[in-house]
C-alpha cells in the first residue's frame, strides 16, 4: 500500500466497494448479521483495506480544505449519527466514516483540540485492543449477571461492559498488541520504508 500506485489504489477503492455493495444487497442492505463463516470476511476485509487506502488519501494531502474546519467533522459525524437509526444504512455509513477519519486528522479548528485531550488519546491507544475484546466482555458481564441471579437495568449493564471493556482493553494493548505490534514491524517482508531506510 505504501509503494501502490494511485491507479492500483483507485481499481481497488472500487473492488472494495462493489464487495461491499454486493454483499449489501443481498442481506436487504444489512451488514450487521454477516459476523460469523467466509462471508464475515467478504464484509470486514474490503473495510480493513479502505481504511488503509484512507491513510493514504490523509498522508497525500490531497483534500479538500473544507476537511480542516469544524463544520466538516460536525456534518459528517452529525450524519452518521442519523444513519445509525435508519434501517439497512450501513453501507452509507461505511462509506461516511473515512470522511470523519479525515476530517478529524487534519481538523484545524476546535475538535482537533477536544481530539488531543488526554482521555480521547488514551481512548485512541487502546482502540484497537477494545475493539477486539469488547464483545467477549459484553457476553461475560450478561453471563455474570445470570450467574448471579442479578436483573440490572439497560443502563447498569451497558456501564458495567464499558468498565469491564476499557480496563481488560488496556491490559491487552500493553501485554499483546503493542508487542506484537513490534515484532511485526521487524519481519523484514513487511518492513515499512522508513524504517528499512
Amino acid at each position: 500500500f505504501a509503494r501502490a500506485r494511485p491507479f492500483w489504489l483507485g481499481l481497488l477503492s472500487l473492488l472494495c466497494g462493489g464487495l461491499l455493495w454486493q454483499l449489501a444487497r443481498v442481506n436487504a442492505w444489512d451488514l450487521q448479521p454477516v459476523i460469523h463463516g467466509p462471508f464475515s470476511l467478504a464484509r470486514s476485509l474490503p473495510e480493513f483495506v479502505i481504511g488503509m487506502l484512507a491513510y493514504r488519501v490523509y498522508r497525500s494531502g490531497r483534500w479538500p480544505r473544507f476537511f480542516r474546519t469544524d463544520s466538516a467533522f460536525a456534518v459528517t459525524g452529525a450524519t452518521i449519527l442519523a444513519l445509525c437509526v435508519i434501517v439497512s444504512s450501513d453501507l452509507a455509513i461505511v462509506a461516511l466514516l473515512p470522511a470523519l477519519l479525515l476530517a478529524a486528522s487534519v481538523n484545524a479548528g476546535r475538535v482537533r483540540a477536544a481530539l488531543n485531550g488526554r482521555v480521547i488519546g488514551f481512548l485512541g491507544e487502546i482502540s484497537y485492543s477494545l475493539y477486539m475484546i469488547h464483545y467477549f466482555c459484553i457476553g461475560m458481564v450478561i453471563a455474570a449477571g445470570h450467574w448471579f441471579d442479578a436483573s440490572p437495568s439497560n443502563v447498569a449493564m451497558f456501564v458495567t461492559s464499558l468498565c469491564v471493556s476499557v480496563a481488560l482493553a488496556t491490559v491487552v494493548s500493553r501485554g499483546v498488541e503493542y508487542p506484537a505490534r513490534a515484532l511485526l514491524r521487524d519481519i523484514p517482508l513487511i518492513r515499512s520504508p522508513a524504517r528499512s531506510a
